[in-house]
């Protein structure tokens, strides 16, 4: 059971009709999420029930999807900034599953990697929420994507999403494969959350001034390790709800967009 309370200032009440499952959750519940993973549920899509003083973008009724805590629930509070307005054409149950992904793949690639059109980007897990996410913001603005996944059905569909190089996430022959590919260049981008023998092979591909961005949990490398390997990429851990506590504006503005 959970207590309802009245919103804040600056904060809305909705009434969830859909929630995102995410793999933090399966990491919270198996007791696996390193530190604090708080309440189940980082996202969600339904009406807003109720506004907080100072909140004028949302009326009672207003259909919303949100990157909030706790959305395993009826009702959910959440700060307005992490609230947008939900498509008309998107299904509640549609616009759950694009707050934490999609906010993450356009945190990652777009922010932090500075992806641009002709970068050849590798992306692991590509037939996961993330990866789709990324896969299409690559394709959106012009990068070659090289996508792994872990079964010849995943693969298929990834084919079928317009995507040329396909490989098995399952072994390590990836980085030979990429660099055949590739004609010996590398990729220019690698989105990460793959543990263990993978990491080093990952940072092995990657051009001259790569850039690696690290979004798994378990078994990561520090900035110093990566640098003692490649000191010419540039390495970014990617924690979406640390980003958001830091830059909440920013954040919120990348949602709605």
């Amino acid at each position: 059971s959970a207590e309802r309370r009245a919103p804040a200032a600056g904060e809305v009440e909705i009434r969830v009709r859909a929630t995102g499952l995410n793999f933090r959750d399966v990491l919270n519940v198996l007791g696996m999420y390193p530190g604090d993973p708080g309440p189940l549920g980082l996202e969600c899509a339904g009406e807003i029930a109720a506004v907080g003083e100072g909140v004028a973008e949302f009326q009672v009724g207003d259909e919303v999807v949100a990157l909030t805590q706790g959305c395993f629930s009826t009702f959910v509070i959440a700060p307005a900034v992490f609230v947008a307005s939900k498509p008309k054409r998107l299904s509640f149950a549609e616009a759950a599953t694009i707050p934490s992904s999609f906010l993450t793949a356009s945190y990652g690639l777009g922010h932090l990697a500075q992806m641009v059109a002709g970068d050849r980007i590798l992306i692991h897990a590509a037939a996961g929420g993330l990866g789709l996410a990324a896969t299409k913001l690559a394709q959106q603005v012009g990068a070659e994507v090289f996508a792994t996944a872990g079964n010849e059905e995943k693969r298929s569909y990834l084919r079928s999403l317009g995507i040329q190089h396909v490989m098995n996430s399952r072994t390590l022959d990836f980085a030979t494969e990429v660099m055949e590919l590739t004609g010996g260049r590398g990729v220019n981008v690698v989105l990460n959350a793959l543990t263990g023998e993978y990491i080093p092979r990952n940072l092995s591909i990657l051009s001259n001034g790569g850039r690696f961005v690290e979004v798994g949990k378990i078994g990561i490398w520090d900035v110093t390790r990566v640098k003692q390997t490649r000191p010419d990429v540039s390495y970014f851990v990617l924690d979406l709800g640390q980003e958001a506590r830091q830059t909440p504006a920013f954040i919120g503005e990348m949602l709605r967009h």
